[in-house]
């Protein structure tokens, strides 16, 4: 079976399971959540007389069944720190502290950097606050390090503003909240100092737009009005009855977008200059950029409320919001369930009929639009349990939204160079673990995958469809695969190896298999830190084994697939401009297949993009295989994560 992994970053978060009256869901705490830590360590006097500096660490932890991990850094790196306890009903809490020391100038005794040490923490918690104290560190002459934790709320009050800035129809001011949020997801995930609060970076609300009457008259009709104004301001000239409807079409526009006027002005980051350099640093809107990045796309971005479900549809000429009353756990139990119904193959009448109840829920308060603007690409910012659901197999009654549309997902980190235009030739870099490795089993198929894939003439061979270089089994290093890509020779990068996300944990416990010989791996807090690691690549393809999912019993409502997104995010952030992967395992055979037919898609003059190109994949399994690899489980996993082009 082939898996992989990942996904995600995109566009940040999203539960990672839902499951009903579970076993697990009954020991749920007042404490489970999300937690910033603060460690203040006080001055240390050596024996010899020297000083370690005092020193302040911020990280963020989180609790589960009243568990509490948490971790900075990149573990089995200088300056990694763990936090791990179990905190007692009434609060109390024994916490052990595993770290390796970082710059010498701060700890006692002049210990060399990654000296592994570990203490004891005393603390105590109520529902949002709790304070602690080291004990017995360094033993004999304890150093003081005071705990400080803050229980997080921001991720709810995100999309409360957000949907209030819905309501009032300040679509774009909205759009910047939920940048924020993705922006807070994935610190949360990745090891590393916090970010400013973002609570403190939302703008102020307005008073209720009188317009609000007018705007609800003509909510189905937008995306025509704006396509129909484009069209006309571009006429000259114009006759008397043309400038007349020009009027009438600018009225009604302003009525959707007013709120796109006050798009900076409005927002109030007190206290926190950096997230405006952010901001600024953004440019354009999505709708403004529209355009110029591909005028047959439009965007769609989900809000996931306690609730209700909120949608806002961007073209180049509007943006349009929509909604629809669910509450938040009846939307994740729907979407599981579909997945769920995907996963276990089961005939695709119960498929297409799940697929088609998340439809009129996900894409209903908005498909008159969408069928209005006829676009080619539909572009998805997802939020919570959304990030887990096949976008292209959701089903409108009579077709796969993959017959009908090319889907892509973007992620906070997309956004730095969606303008990116592709070479007009690849070359490729081809990784891959065919052989087994402990609990690992054997991937046999990835050498026919690499080889149907990538020409490596310098080892002799003459099939292919991209020239590039193959590292497979024990070629596949970690000092291999750095020394390549420092090479800055290939536009893509595909990997065909296990990758494995551990959702309950973080960035420590996620990780791609290496193939070496033995269990060697390279975590997602490794590539995080390491600058511009994939400078250069226009797609990173991981074509891995691995759910990155857990089972039934670890479905829980405080995780919220953040990890999804977050290897796109450091990937995208790390020098690549687009992700393809996988968000469950499927067959190694059907997989081969699909990634041939998309990369010789893609080298042909009929399809002009990376979404076009998997989406023609699709359709190949699903419409061209006489039923053999015609369920979903076989061809929609597979998503594109930023830069389609």
């Amino acid at each position: 079976m082939k898996s992989p992994a990942l996904i995600a970053m995109v566009f940040a978060a999203s539960t990672i399971l839902f499951a009903q009256n579970t076993k697990a869901a009954s020991t749920i705490t007042a404490f489970d959540g999300a937690w910033s830590v603060t460690i203040n360590a006080q001055e240390y006097k050596n024996p010899d007389g020297s000083v370690a500096l005092p020193w302040v660490r911020h990280f963020r932890a989180k609790i589960k069944n009243g568990v509490l991990h948490g971790e900075s850094g990149a573990r089995g790196e200088a300056n990694w720190y763990e936090l791990n306890g179990k905190i007692a009903a009434n609060g109390t809490a024994s916490l052990h502290t595993n770290g390796t020391t970082g710059n010498v100038a701060y700890t006692p005794f002049h210990l060399h950097s990654n000296y592994a040490y570990e203490y004891q923490v005393n603390a105590h918690f109520d529902d949002r606050h709790g304070t602690g104290h080291s004990v017995d560190d360094p033993p004999g002459k304890p150093r003081v390090r005071i705990f400080t934790f803050v229980k997080d709320t921001v991720d709810d009050v995100c999309r409360r503003v957000a949907d209030l800035l819905l309501s009032q129809g300040r679509f774009a001011e909205s759009e910047q909240v939920l940048r924020l949020l993705k922006r807070k997801e994935y610190h949360d995930f990745i090891p590393g100092d916090t970010e400013g609060a973002v609570s403190d970076s939302l703008p102020q609300t307005a008073d209720d737009q009188n317009w609000q009457k007018r705007f609800n008259a003509i909510h189905d009709q937008l995306a025509a009005i704006g396509r129909e104004y484009s069209t006309l301001v571009k006429k000259e000239p114009r006759t008397d009855e043309e400038n007349q409807r020009l009027t009438v079409l600018e009225s009604d526009l302003a009525t959707a977008q007013q709120a796109l006027q006050q798009l900076y002005q409005d927002i109030s980051l007190a206290g926190n200059p950096k997230m405006v350099r952010d901001l600024q640093d953004s440019g354009e809107s999505l709708m403004q950029n529209l355009p110029s990045i591909d005028s047959g796309a439009v965007v769609i971005e989900t809000i996931v409320l306690e609730d209700k479900y909120r949608v806002i549809l961007t073209t180049p000429d509007v943006q349009i919001p929509g909604e629809y009353t669910i509450s938040r756990e009846a939307l994740r139990k729907k979407a599981f369930e579909f997945r769920d119904a995907i996963d276990a193959r089961r005939p695709e009448s119960e498929v297409k009929s799940l697929g088609n109840e998340l439809y009129q829920i996900l894409i209903g308060p908005i498909a008159k639009n969408i069928e209005a603007y006829q676009p080619k690409t539909l572009v998805w910012s997802l939020d919570d349990v959304l990030r887990y659901v096949p976008m292209a197999a959701l089903y409108d009654g009579s077709h796969y939204l993959t017959e009908r549309y090319a889907n892509v997902v973007i992620t906070l980190a997309s956004l730095i160079n969606l303008k990116d235009k592709p070479s007009s030739e690849w070359t490729a870099l081809g990784l891959g673990v065919s052989k087994a490795h402990q609990n690992w089993p054997e991937l046999r198929y990835v050498p026919v995958e690499l080889n149907g894939i990538i020409r490596d003439e310098d080892a002799g061979r003459t099939n292919g469809i991209l020239r590039g270089r193959i590292m497979l089994d024990e070629a596949f290093t970690e000092a291999n695969l750095r020394d390549a890509l420092t090479r800055r020779l290939y536009q893509v990068v595909h990997i065909a190896s296990h990758f494995k996300f551990n959702a309950d944990g973080n960035s420590n416990d996620s990780f791609l298999l290496l193939g070496n010989g033995k269990f060697t791996k390279l975590t997602i807090a490794q590539i995080a830190a390491i600058p511009n690691f994939f400078a250069g690549v226009e797609l990173l393809t991981l074509s891995a084994c691995e759910t990155a999912i857990g089972d039934e019993a670890s479905r829980r409502q405080d995780d919220q697939g953040v990890e999804v997104e977050s290897l796109a995010v450091v990937a995208q952030r790390k020098g690549a401009s687009a992700v393809i992967a996988s968000l469950w395992e499927v067959a190694d055979v059907s997989t081969s297949k699909l990634m041939q037919s998309f990369y010789q898609c893609h080298a042909t003059a009929t399809a002009t993009t990376k979404a076009a190109a998997l989406r023609q994949a699709q359709l190949d399994l699903l419409l061209q295989t006489n039923g053999e690899y015609s369920h979903p489980f076989y061809w929609a996993p597979f998503v594109i994560i930023g830069n389609w082009q």
